[in-house]
């Protein structure tokens, strides 16, 4: 079972598989901006699916604060590369240093194929 703990102390959320600290992503507060800085991930344990886990926490958990996330960390910034949903969390006038879209993609169209009948 796996779980994410923001631990306020040393401004990180951190993610917990088996009691063991699985990975790590740590942050600074800039007033309302929540800059993500890096993370560390514990090589030992099988960790892409729980560090997913763990950078969706970081971002709803400023979601729900209301924060600006400025994604200075790289596999946060890919993340939200891939997860469209949570690019309005990055101001707009931020968004080009981090190579993230600035206008809101069009909703993609699904590519239908009519078959005939012969």
């Amino acid at each position: 079972m796996s779980r994410v703990q923001h631990n306020f102390a040393a401004s990180r959320f951190d993610i917990y598989s088996d009691g063991i600290v699985a990975a790590s992503v740590h942050y600074r507060m800039n007033g309302a901006e929540m800059s993500f800085i890096y993370t560390e991930i514990n090589d030992s344990l099988q960790t892409p699916p729980l560090v997913q886990s763990l950078i969706r926490g970081c971002l709803d958990n400023a979601h729900r604060h209301r924060l600006a996330v400025l994604p200075f960390c790289p596999t946060m910034c890919a993340y939200i590369k891939h997860h469209t949903q949570y690019t309005a969390l990055v101001p707009l006038a931020q968004r080009e240093r981090f190579y993230l879209p600035t206008t809101p993609r069009p909703p993609r169209q699904a590519h239908l194929t009519v078959v005939r009948p012969q």
